[in-house]
């Protein structure tokens, strides 16, 4: 879905005002931080604004949700390690809206558990109904964000004789999904398949992995739990967990009073710029501009052009790659089209930013963009330069436009590489 936002924070400021808010660069120690704030109360109908908030407390990026459903035995090395059988369908089960919690809530644990496990997982929100999701529909019209979660689970509660071998008595407890502390729009995380997962119980790793080991993946998910049945706008959806639970460890280590569970790195669930170096004073309106830019390009949607004319462009905006030179926003709305024609991923990571001008419009950067070539899986890296050029009229508000943008690079490589596939 398209989103006001790119990596979107719930929070609450020193005034106990609960706002919604763009996520700083460094997720880490968020307490304390400045960030531009979205006038609305719901994450699908946000509108800029050009206000700031400081953020007292990280709350949980959704304040409810109709349902959250589960997805189980969803990973191949987690369906391995369990000794189960593969299975034709998904097999899903529901947690109540109860059990919704934030990324920082202590989690109670229930006098009846004594087998308590974690659950590192991939969860998405519903951005819109959905009934009968079809298998031509893209996900991506569907899927407001993504976040990490954790499907806490009482393993004790999840026997034959406890529950009837029902996995919804053993993950439904309140506070059992805790998510956060980012939603993470498509334009964020343009290839949520592949990303690396890691979860950690007190410092030590104890899941690794990356979610193209998932066996049903976001639109099989879609099709299944839509399937005769409405998904309700604001729905939650836990895509599993992969190897490396307590439960099968020798002997298991059930979580405890006090233990600290996380997921530390979701890669690519961060900003391409993150790391970028700038040496100039350069406005964070005007480095979301440029990560938008960048999330859009590495965005396998026939929608991407559009995107760029929704979000970065000026309308006399202008393209110039080699000697192909697209102006204007009709051409600039086609200018992706056939950009995923031959290749299967594509990333750009910026490593530095110079301003100049009077105003600071004048912006060259450089960095490296690595694409995957469909037909072999052979990823090529180049190094690139490119310089944005932004819209004086557009710097005093807090959305900057693009008057240009122009890149250079040797794309022989890419080229060669392109050969050998065919």
């Amino acid at each position: 879905m398209r989103t006001t936002f790119n990596v979107l924070i719930r929070l609450q400021d020193h005034e106990g005002n609960i706002r919604y808010g763009e996520a700083p660069d460094d997720l880490d120690n968020l307490d304390g931080k400045e960030v531009r704030i979205y006038d609305g109360i719901e994450p699908c109908d946000l509108k800029p604004s050009s206000a700031t908030a400081t953020i007292a407390k990280v709350l949980c990026p959704l304040a409810t949700t109709p349902l959250i459903y589960g997805i189980g035995l969803n990973y191949k090395a987690h369906i391995e390690e369990s000794g189960f059988p593969v299975t034709k369908y998904p097999v899903y089960f529901s947690k109540p809206p109860d059990a919704l919690a934030g990324p920082y809530q202590d989690i109670p644990i229930p006098a009846c558990v004594e087998k308590l496990d974690y659950e590192g997982e991939l969860s998405f929100v519903v951005g819109r109904d959905v009934k009968d999701f079809g298998p031509n529909d893209d996900p991506a019209d569907y899927i407001l964000g993504f976040m990490a979660g954790n499907d806490v689970s009482a393993r004790d509660w999840q026997t034959q004789e406890a529950a009837g071998g029902q996995h919804h008595v053993a993950k439904s407890f309140d506070h059992f999904a805790p998510v956060g502390p980012v939603l993470a729009s498509y334009q964020a995380i343009p290839e949520a398949e592949t990303l690396k997962l890691e979860t950690f119980v007190n410092g030590e790793l104890r899941q690794q992995t990356r979610t193209d080991d998932l066996l049903f993946g976001l639109k099989d998910t879609l099709v299944n739990l839509s399937r005769g049945k409405t998904l309700r706008k604001g729905t939650v959806v836990m895509t599993g967990t992969p190897s490396g639970v307590a439960a099968f460890m020798k002997p298991p280590a059930w979580l405890k009073d006090g233990d600290v569970w996380s997921i530390v790195s979701i890669s690519n669930m961060s900003y391409t710029i993150e790391s970028a170096e700038w040496v100039n004073n350069i406005s964070q309106d005007v480095k979301d501009l440029i990560q938008a830019f960048f999330s859009i390009a590495d965005k396998p949607d026939p929608e991407a052009g559009q995107l760029w004319v929704d979000q970065v462009f000026s309308e006399n905006g202008k393209l110039v790659i080699g000697e192909n030179i697209i102006e204007g926003t009709q051409s600039i709305r086609k200018a992706r089209q056939n950009a995923w024609n031959t290749i299967r991923a594509r990333k750009h990571v910026v490593h530095r930013v110079y301003a100049g001008g009077s105003a600071g419009e004048d912006i060259m950067l450089h960095g490296v963009a690595s694409s995957t070539i469909a037909e072999t899986d052979e990823t090529v890296d180049i190094p690139f330069a490119a310089r944005f050029l932004l819209d004086q009229k557009t710097l005093q508000g807090s959305s900057p436009r693009a008057l240009l943008y122009q890149v250079w690079a040797d794309q022989s490589r890419l080229s060669k590489a392109l050969e050998r596939g065919k």
